[in-house]
């Protein structure tokens, strides 16, 4: 009986843990305090995709994919430039939107360690709006 109880604790304990690690991959980042920004969440098996919308008019400001193996695979002669995303350097590659061609998107891959990729994109109608959407990737803020 001791060893059925002892079994039992180990199951309830294994148990209890999974989904703490779940949800450290399953989880939006942090937002910029003050920002106007939203998250919608979507969970789809293995991933997380996070959408960004402005709490004035539910306009898309930018996307966040979070899983373990994610399909974006960077190419260098896309590289447009450097920055830096929750804290860390990052290569900003240009993207395309196949519905409209006049829409600018970047993208960029971080590595959070523990098998935790995350898959950022912006897009804008201009340059300016481009811009200013990025500054507010700059401040997330991922969970350890």
């Amino acid at each position: 009986m001791l060893r059925t109880g002892v079994l039992i604790w180990l199951a309830w304990l294994l148990c209890s843990a999974a989904p703490a690690d779940a949800q450290a991959i399953e989880s939006c980042p942090r937002l910029p305090d003050g920002s106007g920004l939203r998250w919608e969440q979507r969970d789809v098996p293995g991933m997380v995709f996070c959408k960004a919308l402005s709490t004035a008019d539910a306009t898309e400001m930018f996307t966040v994919t979070l899983g373990g193996s994610l399909p974006f695979r960077p190419v260098g002669s896309q590289q447009v430039g450097r920055g830096t995303v929750g804290g860390q350097r990052v290569r900003w590659y240009r993207g395309s939107d196949g519905f409209d061609p006049t829409v600018q998107v970047r993208e960029t891959l971080l590595r959070l360690g523990r098998g935790r990729d995350v898959h950022v994109v912006v897009r804008a109608p201009s340059e300016d709006v481009l811009e200013t959407r990025m500054q507010l990737v700059e401040g997330l803020a991922f969970d350890p």
